[in-house]
C-alpha cells in the first residue's frame, strides 16, 4: 500500500465530508422547498464530484453520446423498478402495505418524479459515487459494497433515526446499488435505478412494513450481488 494511496484517501475523506457538510446545510435551509433543495445539493454533489474524480461515465472511455446515456439510465430504471414490484409483492403478500387508491393530480406525479432523479443523482454521487472513489486504489470488491452499505445506513440513522430495520433496508439498497455502480463504472445507471425505485415506491401515499421490506431488500441485494458477480467475471 503505497503511502500516496493513503494521502488521496485521506484527502477524499475530508473534502467528501465537507461536501456533505454542504449538503446538509442547504436541506436544512431549504427544507420548505424540496426540489430546489434537492437541484441545490445536486449542483454541489456535481461540483465535489468533479473535484474529486467521481465520474459519471468510465473514465477510459470515449464521452458517451446522449443516446448511450439515455440507454445506461433506462436499463437503471428497469432494474430499479423491478425492486419496487419485490417490494410491492412482498408488502401485498405479508398484508403490510397500505396506499390510497386515488391518482395523484398530474402536476404532483411530475414534480415527484422531478425529485426523484435529482435526489437519485445527489444521493449515487454522495453515497456510492464517493465510497467507491476513496477505496478506489485498494478495493473493487466486497469491501466497495460493504463501505456503500454503510454509507447508507450511516446517511439514514444521522437524516432520519431510522429503525434497525430501516437500517438494513438503507444497508441492503446500497449493496444494490454499488453493484449497478460497478458493473455500469459510472453513475447513469445508478442514478436510474434509483430514481426509477423512489418514485415508484411514493405512488399513491404508499407505506412499507419495515420487517417485510427488510426482506424484500434483502433478496433485491442478494440478486444484484449475483449479476455483480457474473459481470465481474466476464
Amino acid at each position: 500500500m503505497k503511502e500516496s494511496d493513503l494521502r488521496d484517501a485521506a484527502r477524499t475523506v475530508v473534502l467528501g465530508l465537507m461536501m456533505v457538510a454542504a449538503i446538509d446545510f442547504v436541506g436544512g435551509w431549504l427544507k420548505e422547498r424540496q426540489l430546489g433543495a434537492a437541484a441545490v445539493q445536486l449542483a454541489i454533489a456535481e461540483f465535489g464530484a468533479g473535484k474529486l474524480g467521481i465520474a459519471w461515465s468510465p473514465p477510459d472511455t470515449v464521452q458517451p453520446t446522449t443516446k448511450a446515456i439515455a440507454g445506461r439510465a433506462l436499463r437503471g430504471a428497469a432494474m430499479g423498478l423491478g425492486a419496487a414490484i419485490v417490494l410491492w409483492i412482498v408488502g401485498f403478500a405479508t398484508h403490510s402495505l397500505s396506499a390510497k387508491l386515488a391518482m395523484p393530480p398530474i402536476q404532483e406525479l411530475v414534480v415527484g418524479l422531478l425529485i426523484a432523479i435529482v435526489a437519485a443523482g445527489r444521493d449515487e454521487l454522495v453515497l456510492r459515487g464517493l465510497p467507491i472513489r476513496i477505496l478506489k486504489k485498494f478495493s473493487s470488491g466486497p469491501a466497495v459494497l460493504l463501505a456503500c452499505a454503510g454509507a447508507g445506513m450511516a446517511r439514514g440513522w444521522f437524516a432520519e433515526e431510522a429503525s434497525g430495520s430501516g437500517l438494513i433496508v438503507l444497508g441492503c439498497a446500497g449493496v444494490a446499488l454499488a453493484c449497478v455502480w460497478l458493473v455500469d463504472r459510472g453513475a447513469w445507471m445508478a442514478v436510474g435505478a434509483n430514481a426509477a425505485f423512489m418514485f415508484s415506491t411514493h405512488l399513491f401515499g404508499v407505506s412499507f412494513g419495515q420487517r417485510p421490506s427488510a426482506i424484500a431488500m434483502g433478496a433485491v441485494a442478494a440478486a444484484a450481488v449475483a449479476w455483480w458477480r457474473v459481470k465481474r467475471h466476464e
